[in-house]
């Protein structure tokens, strides 16, 4: 046998998770940029499940209301290169760079 190690890195596409039934890219924009049942918890985080408290609620829709702000910006950029639709990741992007 030889002593020598190999590196191998396997570089998978989202489709690989298709057979798990899991969501797609599409599907997560979807769903987040709907801002339906989103709350955001006390530690700052932001989780589907709610709105249970209005003031978070209000919060919530605030957030929601900015991040459709950061697409509209995100789909002018590929509107401008023909490219493609934007994605939750797109905008993600763009908000850590702000």
């Amino acid at each position: 046998m030889d002593s020598e190690k190999t590196n191998l890195a396997f570089l998978l596409g989202s489709g690989i998770s298709f057979p798990a039934k899991l969501s797609s890219v599409w599907k997560i924009t979807e769903e987040v940029l709907s801002g339906e049942a989103w709350e955001r918890h006390t530690d700052g985080t932001y989780f589907k499940g709610g709105p249970w408290d209005s003031e978070m609620a209000e919060r919530t829709s605030r957030v929601i209301k900015f991040v459709h702000r950061l697409k509209q910006e995100v789909d002018k950029y590929y509107e401008d290169w023909n490219k493609r639709d934007t994605t939750y990741e797109d905008i993600y992007y763009l908000a850590e760079q702000i």
